[in-house]
């Protein structure tokens, strides 16, 4: 067996014995990362009050949070290529966590 094989087998081996789990956990993490980006919709009026500021100035705030996953997307997927999906995936969702704790 290559080494290659190895690694598919143990891949799917370890797949196998949580399916269930490992859907569950990427359907939730879609859904939280979902809710974040449209976290700001409906304050979107009330911003400028709440960051004493200007209307254009608070536009920014939605702009930068789509500019930032259409840029972050590209580079976590070939940064999972490089560096393996799960490892990549993990760190992502902690990343995920601890700002929504933060915020």
């Amino acid at each position: 067996m290559t080494e290659l094989e190895s690694t598919r087998s143990t891949v799917a081996g370890h797949g196998a014995r949580h399916p269930g789990v490992i859907v569950a956990v990427l359907a939730s993490a879609g859904l939280v990362a979902s809710f974040m980006q449209t976290i700001l919709i409906p304050i979107q009026s009330s911003l400028p009050e709440r960051l004493a500021t200007t209307r254009d100035n608070t536009a920014w705030v939605i702009t930068i949070t789509l500019l930032v996953s259409a840029i972050c997307t590209p580079i976590s997927g070939k940064l999972g290529d490089m560096f393996g999906k799960r490892r990549i995936a993990l760190i992502l969702l902690s990343l995920l966590v601890a700002g929504s704790v933060v915020a």
